[in-house]
């Protein structure tokens, strides 16, 4: 099956934070990057049109903003360095990831030669730059970036100020997409609790809903349907503070989706889309995220639904696969972690048609491997996930042999099931599947092993009644029969 994209917060982390006064920020202008003072005029000018989702406006101005002040004062003026700053936030918000990297980069370097690496300014811009790198899918650049300004921060500032927890975020958000669910998890219940907890929030309305739909997402990942009142709470706040036609409440909704019975689901991953396409935001890395979860999740509803779904309900999905395909490429690259996901998905679904095009679904899942291998590493879920439907792929083509390259795969699971992770249950019914139709000398133990192992798992993460429990239990049901389970040993 596709990967889980825990937490594909792409442009949730990107935005502008907050302004030179000091005053708290305006309703609807998140900040999980930092704009730490630009002129305030300009500042608010931007973030109020990036609030608005109006992000040429708001690169027009950032660009003007900071030719403007470099000009006047020469590129390496604190003023200047900053306008820099809130340009590479701009850039990256409307999908200009190589750009923003860039400026980003050049703008730490300046601080650190003209401010020191321990100024407020200089730790800004290693949070800013660690977000870019994790939007742009160099995961662990950005996870070291992020733990170089998190440390800084919590020596400088504390570990309450708002500029500390929004960093703990950020890491935490990182880690979790790098396979670390535990450390990731344990960072953002830290950032939310004393976010939450403030009496008068120096933190803004913004930023503690961005957090709140971070964590809620992990914990999804982490527990299941167990975590759903917490995701229905951010999903909730979000669009109070957001706007219910907001495009940031849209990219909320679309990764709160697993929350939701399949109906609502569908309905909240539709009405994301449209709020885009209405606002104009079809090329930004917002949307993109939104079609990547989307085709995931119509992929998987695809393969758990019985009966068979009709010819129409399966070209539909091949169209919104086709689709993330296209745009994530787009957006992100070749070699992006989501454009990885995105080929991952459509090469199921293409392999999983009636006139299967299995020459470009094998194209697409080496490409899907080759990708997470190099950025997540071999044995992370995401990975074997593509190394499963690769092997699957070539074993449906006469090719049993490949059973072999499935080693990296059960690790993975073997971490999931240790980890008690729901990201096991999905490995394991792959697995167990790939290797029942791969070859009959695969010891029924095995198959049993791995089926008696997730099925507990299913159950509790997903509930008795969902589609992968019930077809757990039935794979179980049916390795009773052939190899019934042996009586315990006799002392």
């Amino acid at each position: 099956m596709t990967s889980a994209h825990r937490l594909l917060l792409v442009a949730l982390a990107l935005t502008l934070g907050p302004l030179p006064s000091g005053r708290a920020q305006p309703a609807g202008s998140p900040s999980s990057t930092d704009s730490v003072d630009s002129p305030a005029s300009a500042a608010e000018a931007i973030g109020r049109l990036l609030e608005q989702g109006r992000y040429q406006a708001a690169l027009e101005d950032a660009s003007r903003e900071h030719s403007r002040l470099v000009a006047a004062a020469g590129p390496e003026a604190t003023e200047s360095l900053r306008a820099a700053n809130n340009l590479a936030v701009v850039l990256a918000r409307s999908g200009k990831l190589q750009q923003a990297k860039e400026l980003a980069e050049q703008t730490l370097a300046a601080r650190r030669r003209t401010a020191g690496p321990d100024h407020p300014d200089t730790l800004t811009s290693a949070n800013n730059l660690g977000t870019i790198l994790y939007t742009a899918g160099s995961f662990r650049s950005a996870a070291k970036m992020l733990e170089e300004a998190l440390s800084g921060r919590r020596r400088l500032l504390g570990d309450r100020h708002p500029s500390t927890t929004q960093t703990m975020a950020n890491l935490g958000r990182t880690l979790t997409d790098l396979g670390r669910a535990n450390d990731g998890l344990k960072l953002l219940e830290e950032a939310y609790s004393i976010q939450n907890e403030e009496e008068e929030p120096a933190t803004p309305r913004t930023e503690l809903t961005i957090t709140r739909c971070v964590l809620a997402r992990a914990q999804l990942d982490a527990n299941g349907r167990k975590a759903s009142p917490l995701a229905r709470e951010a999903c909730d706040a979000s669009e109070k503070v957001f706007g219910a036609d907001h495009p940031r409440h849209a990219l909320v909704m679309a990764l709160l989706a697993t929350s939701l019975d399949v109906q609502e689901a569908r309905q909240a991953f539709s009405r994301a889309r449209a709020i885009h396409k209405k606002a104009g935001c079809e090329e930004t890395p917002e949307y993109a995220s939104i079609l990547s979860l989307h085709a995931e999740y119509s992929v998987t509803d695809l393969a758990l639904s019985t009966p068979r779904p009709s010819p129409e309900t399966v070209r539909s999905v091949r169209r919104i696969s086709e689709e993330a395909y296209e745009t994530c490429g787009r957006t992100f690259g070749r070699d992006h972690p989501l454009t990885a996901a995105a080929a991952n998905n459509l090469g199921l679904m293409l392999n999983s048609e009636p006139d299967a095009d299995r020459d470009r679904a094998a194209q697409l899942l080496d490409e899907a491997v080759a990708i997470r291998t190099l950025e997540l590493g071999e044995d992370h879920p995401d990975t074997a996930e593509s190394i499963i439907n690769r092997v699957a792929l070539r074993i449906g083509s006469g090719d049993p042999t490949s059973l072999q390259d499935l080693a990296p795969a059960m690790r993975a699971l073997d971490k999931a099931i240790a980890a008690d992770s729901p990201r096991a249950v999905q490995l394991g019914i792959a697995l167990a599947t790939t290797y029942a139709s791969g070859s009959d000398s695969i010891p029924t133990e095995q198959l049993r092993s791995i089926v008696d192992r997730v099925l507990p798992l299913s159950s509790k993460a997903f509930g008795e009644e969902n589609p992968r429990t019930e077809l757990l239990r039935r794979m179980h049901e049916a390795l009773l029969r052939v190899s019934p389970a042996k009586p315990p040993r006799k002392s």
